[in-house]
């Protein structure tokens, strides 16, 4: 298990921003984040969550922890 993952899924940033997925495809419409391919998964690095709310970094603590 990894404790500080370096992205998320796509339904992990939403429940980490509490948002809808909806709400965040408009965000990535927007160029505000901007997710990542790997081969058939799409992420969300943490530098692209961190951009939305400059100074106020999540603590590990706070992180949502990734699904398996």
């Amino acid at each position: 298990m990894v404790t500080n993952p370096l992205s998320l899924s796509i339904a992990e940033t939403c429940k980490q921003l509490s948002i809808s997925k909806s709400f965040f495809y408009l965000l990535v419409k927007r160029g505000q984040i901007k997710p990542v391919k790997l081969g058939r998964r799409t992420l969300v690095p943490f530098v692209e969550i961190e951009r939305l709310f400059p100074g106020q970094s999540p603590t590990s603590a706070e992180r949502v922890e990734p699904t398996q």
